[in-house]
Formats: C-alpha cells, structure tokens, sequence
C-alpha cells in the first residue's frame, strides 16, 4: 500500500511539474516574442526616418 502511494505522489508531482513547464515555456516564448519585435523595430527606425526626412 505504501508503494501505491509513493506512485499516486509521483504522478502527481510529475503533473505539477509539467504545468509549471509549461507556463515557464510559454513566458519564454512571450519573452522571446517581445524581444524580437523590439529587434525588428530597432532596425526600422533608422529606415522610416531618413523616408520621412527626404518626403
């Protein structure tokens, strides 16, 4: 009985596990998001600048 215990436990830290990878991957992939928007506007600026300065 005990070992059907330890087993229910590990299952069920097994599935809080995976949750909270699952929320760190997502906040990751957020992160990651943002990041690359903020490259990509980086880059744009320079270029919408010298086109509003030469309109």
């Amino acid at each position: 009985m005990s070992q059907a215990k330890n087993t229910e436990t590990a299952e069920i830290s097994v599935t809080q596990r995976s949750r909270g990878e699952k929320a760190r991957r997502k906040t990751a992939h957020m992160f990651a998001t943002c990041a690359m928007a903020a490259w990509v506007l980086l880059g744009a600026i320079p270029f919408v600048v010298v086109i509003v300065e030469l309109s």
